[in-house]
């Protein structure tokens, strides 16, 4: 179908080149197009000449070409392009007037061709890029240029590659990027020439595309994060880059709502890279104010903003403390020293620490007992609790106030229950008989809790477990380990009976007894206390029998209020017969010891003649008991 253009185009040459009627001066213009004579197309970049001024122009990319200020007269205008044959035309200045030329270029045969007529883009926002091949057909090597409008306004960005040789029977590879950011609104056109450098003729390839609409960038703020007492997070996405797309992202800011870039606190620029979500820093808030934040983002078109705005209040950062441990825990003084660590001052730094502790709740605050302490610096501190009730379990934690609020620590608890001292009694050493004296010894393994006051011996001749309310020696000192003192006048017709002791605020505890001295005879009315030997002796029999039943009539005994009677050793039982008569009622006969000497035989001492043999443990032997005085 012919162009209409190129319809006018014939009709206008068909009549010759007019002359205007009036002549108001001696010059005046020509202009015209310069058209393919084959396709009606304006053809760009053509030389004409106007002969015969000389004055030369090249046709511009509509095909248009103008000459002014021409003298009255007539003239040839000429035309030349490669690839085409030569034309020319007769007009004539007509003063005061625009005299109209319009030439057709006849194509001449080209020796260049490419496979594709028309690249179409169309109205892809994505679609930049295609390519075309020349097609060598002759039977030489064919060197080739491509001619199209480089200039600023053109949506052809580039061509790759522009020149090249292609031998004879190949093809080259020509890629096409248009810039979809120079497109009108609209259908798009361009021409694409590639002309023959060592022959003639030329090819042409259309260039097409669609384009849209410029307009703004869109894009939302998303949220505002790591909010703290000065600075903030804002995270933006652009949700369409605009047309063209946006040079400029970033945020702003304010204290008033729908903040603009004319009145923001300050405007944040986010570097520009392929994804589309971004964020920044805003610093320097004012803590305790309430900002207004938007995103935006600016193309050749303006500046396009966030249609919802994220409002916020920077916020204080509390402070971080830690709860280290409780020491020198004094049940005397009632008192103990408390360790905690300011470990992040917080922002705005903290105004006041110290420590709250309870008696009965596990999560103690500042309702309940508090301790202050001076200081705004991070790092440990320390305090002392003072009055402590006995006998409690206490909870500590450490505390930190800020303008944001006040924080715990974890809770330590320690306990207040007395603990009585550990204590043993040491043997005597250096015991004078003659001279009344004798080294008393004790231990002290544990000082208890709170630690004893007092500490020393207790001594009875009437009780064998002597304590506080009989005699009582206190010996100074303070600690764990031994400690002894030097007795003087002791008894020596009674035997005498000594414990360590300790006593704290919980109670007096005391070691197990010793004998200091006990007489070689001491008659006690049912039974006699024998010292030298470190035993007792009933006065009487507890019977006569077998070894079994003796055995037990000894130990179920309960003569003088003692239940550790026993039938006597061996030895002691020889020791008995030396002392018979002295201590009395034994019978001219075999007395049992405990020692067996086989599963039926136990050994046995004649009272008559200290014999001593073993017997059936089931003959009817006498018995005496006995049992040991330091028990």
């Amino acid at each position: 179908m012919r162009n209409p253009f190129f319809v006018s185009i014939m009709a206008v040459l068909a009549v010759a080149c007019a002359k205007p009627i009036e002549e108001v001066d001696n010059y005046g213009d020509i202009a015209g197009i310069v058209s393919d004579k084959s396709v009606g197309d304006p053809i760009s970049v053509a030389q004409v000449t106007l002969d015969p001024s000389g004055k030369s122009t090249v046709t511009g990319s509509d095909g248009s070409f103008t000459f002014t200020n021409i003298k009255t007269g007539d003239y040839t205008v000429k035309v030349n392009k490669k690839g085409y044959n030569d034309a020319s035309n007769k007009v004539s200045v007509v003063a005061g007037s625009k005299s109209e030329c319009n030439l057709l270029l006849e194509r001449i045969p080209a020796y260049v061709t490419a496979d594709k007529d028309v690249l179409d883009f169309g109205d892809n926002l994505t679609q930049t890029t295609l390519s075309f091949n020349i097609v060598n057909s002759s039977y030489e090597n064919l060197s080739w240029h491509i001619d199209y409008d480089k200039s600023s306004i053109s949506f052809v960005k580039e061509i790759s590659p522009a020149s090249g040789t292609t031998p004879f029977g190949k093809t080259s590879t020509i890629v096409v990027t248009i810039d979809r950011d120079k497109l009108k609104n609209g259908p798009n056109e361009s021409t694409l020439v590639i002309v023959s450098d060592n022959g003639e003729g030329s090819s042409e390839v259309k260039i097409k595309a669609v384009g849209k609409e410029k307009t703004l960038a869109a894009l939302n703020i998303l949220s505002v994060t790591d909010v703290s007492s000065k600075s903030a997070v804002a995270n933006g996405e652009i949700t369409f880059a605009g047309l063209p797309t946006y040079k400029e992202r970033g945020f702003v800011y304010a204290q008033s709502q729908y903040p603009t870039i004319e009145s923001t606190i300050q405007k944040v620029t986010v570097a520009v890279d392929d994804k589309n979500q971004f964020k920044s820093s805003l610093i320097n808030l004012e803590y305790g104010f309430t900002y207004y934040v938007r995103a935006y983002a600016i193309n050749e078109v303006g500046t396009a903003y966030s249609t919802n705005q994220i409002q916020f209040t920077p916020q204080a950062v509390l402070p971080a403390i830690s709860v280290r441990t409780v020491t020198d825990l004094n049940l005397t003084g009632l008192t103990v020293k408390l360790h905690a660590s300011i470990d992040n001052a917080g922002d705005p730094a903290y105004t006041e620490k110290g420590f709250v502790y309870s008696t009965v709740t596990s999560t103690p605050t500042l309702t309940d007992g508090f301790i202050t302490v001076s200081g705004s610096a991070t790092g440990s501190y320390t305090a002392t609790l003072t009055k402590l009730s006995l006998e409690k379990t206490y909870y500590v934690r450490g505390y930190a106030v800020s303008p944001g609020g006040t924080v715990y620590s974890d809770a330590t608890s320690f306990s207040t229950n007395e603990i009585l001292p550990v204590i043993t009694t040491d043997a005597p050493t250096s015991v004078d008989i003659d001279n009344l004296t004798a080294v008393l010894h004790g231990t002290i393994t544990d000082a208890g809790t709170p630690a004893y006051t007092e500490r020393g011996f207790v001594y009875s001749t009437e009780y064998e477990e002597p304590t506080i309310y009989d005699n009582k020696i206190v010996v100074s000192g303070t600690g764990t380990g031994s400690y002894e003192y030097r007795m003087t006048n002791f008894s020596t017709d009674k035997t005498t009976y000594i414990r360590a002791y300790a006593k704290n605020h919980k109670g007096t505890v005391y070691g197990e007894t010793k004998v200091l001295f006990t007489p070689g005879f001491l008659d006690k009315g049912d039974y006699i206390v024998l010292g030298t030997l470190g035993i007792a002796v009933q006065k009487i029999d507890v019977g006569s029998g077998g070894w079994s039943s003796m055995n037990s009539l000894c130990e179920n005994s309960t003569v003088g209020g003692y239940t550790d009677w026993r039938l006597p050793t061996i030895d002691e039982l020889a020791s008995l017969y030396e002392l018979k008569d002295k201590i009395g009622n034994f019978k001219e006969g075999w007395y049992w010891s405990e020692k067996n000497s086989s599963s039926y035989y136990h050994w046995r001492i004649n009272f008559r003649n200290g014999a001593q043999d073993s017997y059936n443990y089931y003959s009817e032997v006498n018995a005496r008991a006995v049992r040991t005085l330091t028990k």
